[in-house]
Order: C-alpha cells, then structure tokens, then sequence
C-alpha cells in the first residue's frame, strides 16, 4: 500500500512538471491523450502495488497531486480547475452549479472568468473535488 501511494505521488509530480513544461512552452496539450496514457500507467501499477478495488484511490490521489502541483508550478490558485479541459472536471463543476455543464458551455465559464464577469467561485469545483479525492483516498486506506 505505502510502495502504491508514493509511486502514485512520485508519478503526478512528474506528470505536472511536464505538463507545466509544456504549456510555458507554448505546446497544446492532448487531454484525451495524456488522461488514457496516465490512467493507463498508474492503473496497471496500482493493480500490482495495492489491489484491483484500490484503483479508484489511485486516481483520486493521483488527480490531486497533479492539480495542486501543476496549479503551484503555474502561480495559479490550487484549487483551480480548467471547466473546459476533460469530463472529470466538468463533473465538480456540475456538483457547485447543481446542474450538467458541457464542454461548449465550460469554455463561457473559464472566458467570463478571466473577464472578471463570471460571479460564482471558480475555485469551488477544485475544492470539492479535493474533499472527495481526499476521503475516497482515507477510506481505502482505513479498509485495508
């Protein structure tokens, strides 16, 4: 369990340093792309490392690690999360605004954001998203 956590976390951290990289670097990021190859790589060693029903706290660890980092390496709020970037996202979103955000939709929020017009708190999907990772990732933790 504890070889799982810290190669998952070892391995967000890189993942953020070279999406960072990347996007000061004025390269476009692949999400669909990036999200199958991670979900691929931390799944296949999180099976081996911890356990087939432990694959969900993988991701969740794995997606907040990421975000903080990536957020921090960017000066950016750690709770930001891009509404318009992948359907995890937009999940969060849909939970603070208490209906289904799609992706033509997502990309108005994040514009009237930066504008200074969008009113809610942008941050509030990042934060629940960090409360459902965070108790996801304890309980399976606690089960073992």
């Amino acid at each position: 369990m504890i070889i799982a956590i810290v190669f998952t976390i070892i391995y967000a951290l890189w993942e953020a340093k070279g999406d960072y990289e990347e996007i000061e670097s004025g390269v476009p990021i692949n999400h669909v792309q990036k999200w199958l190859t991670r979900a691929t790589i931390a799944g296949v060693f999180g099976f081996f490392l911890w356990g087939l029903f432990q694959l969900l706290a993988i991701a969740m660890l794995f997606s907040a690690v990421f975000r903080y980092d990536l957020n921090r390496r960017r000066g950016m709020n750690p709770f930001y999360m891009a509404p318009w970037s992948n359907f995890y996202d937009r999940v969060f979103y849909s939970i603070v605004l208490g209906r289904w955000l799609n992706k033509g939709e997502a990309f108005l929020v994040e514009r009237n954001y930066y504008s200074g017009e969008y009113t809610e708190d942008i941050y509030d999907a990042g934060k629940v998203a960090y409360v459902v990772e965070a108790a996801l990732v304890v309980m399976t933790i606690l089960a073992q």
